[in-house]
Parts: structure tokens; C-alpha cells; sequence
């Protein structure tokens, strides 16, 4: 095989390789964007692993209850099972047996569950973490709402 042949040889190689890159980013940006639209219409989405992602704003804002501030509530839903995290900042005195009761809401503001969420001993200034698991698809919820139980 002459230079000329390799050359054309490797540009084909080139040409190949260049168009199946491309042809794979344009199938994973329509796989996203598809993913964005059923996000924007149903409070969440579904990850590579099959867990639904809750997306609404209006889980995500800040919350004040009393003098805490409950910040970064997320919740995932796999198998049925919903997870609900979130970041609590104590910006009062020293909590004992913090406990929360958390309501879940849908589009229509109908509620969907509600669940109890312990925090335990939270001292002044400190920041503590809800980690509640419960047996309730709430992936599709609008609205959260947080209450202490004294």
C-alpha cells in the first residue's frame, strides 16, 4: 500500500469516527431534553438508575419553622420507597427530640402523605439532617410543608 492509500485510509477511519461521536452526543442531548420536558410536566425525572428525582422549586426553597431553617429538601422515590433529605439550621436554642411533621402536597394542593421525620438533639446554632425513608411515591409532589411536634 502506497502513502496516498494509507492516507485516504486513515481520513476514512477519521471520518467514521467523528460522525458515530457526534450521531451519539445528538442521541444523548434528545434523550435529555426529553427528559427535561417530562420533568417540567410531572415534578421529576427518572436517572440512569431508575429512581425518580423530584424537581419541583418549590420543594427545594428554604423553609422557616420557629427558628429553624430547613434547606435543601430532596426526595427520591425507587420501587415505591420515597427518601426525603434535607439540611435543618438551629438558629434558636438547643433542641431535644427535634421531630418534624412533613406534609406532602400535589399540584392541586391535595395532600398526598404525611410522615413523621426525627432530627433528635440539635443544639444552638448547630445543623442537623433529616433522612426519612417511607413507603409513599411522592416524586410527583408540588409543595412540602414542615411542622415541630412538641
Amino acid at each position: 500500500m502506497n502513502k496516498k492509500s494509507v492516507f485516504y485510509v486513515i481520513a476514512i477511519i477519521a471520518v467514521v469516527v467523528i460522525f458515530a461521536t457526534v450521531s451519539s452526543n445528538i442521541a444523548k442531548n434528545k434523550e435529555m431534553e426529553k427528559k427535561k420536558q417530562v420533568a417540567q410536566e410531572t415534578n421529576y425525572w427518572t436517572n440512569d438508575e431508575g429512581a425518580l428525582i423530584n424537581t419541583s422549586e418549590k420543594i427545594d426553597e428554604t423553609k422557616v419553622v420557629e427558628d429553624l431553617s430547613i434547606e435543601k429538601s430532596e426526595i427520591t422515590t425507587k420501587n415505591g420507597i420515597s427518601t426525603l433529605e434535607a439540611k435543618v439550621i438551629n438558629n434558636g436554642g438547643d433542641k431535644t427530640n427535634l421531630k418534624f411533621k412533613v406534609k406532602f402536597f400535589d399540584n392541586n394542593s391535595n395532600e398526598l402523605t404525611e410522615i413523621t421525620a426525627l432530627v433528635g438533639n440539635l443544639k444552638a446554632g448547630a445543623t442537623g439532617y433529616i433522612n426519612a425513608g417511607f413507603p409513599t411515591d411522592v416524586s410527583n409532589a408540588k409543595e412540602i410543608t414542615y411542622e415541630i411536634i412538641k
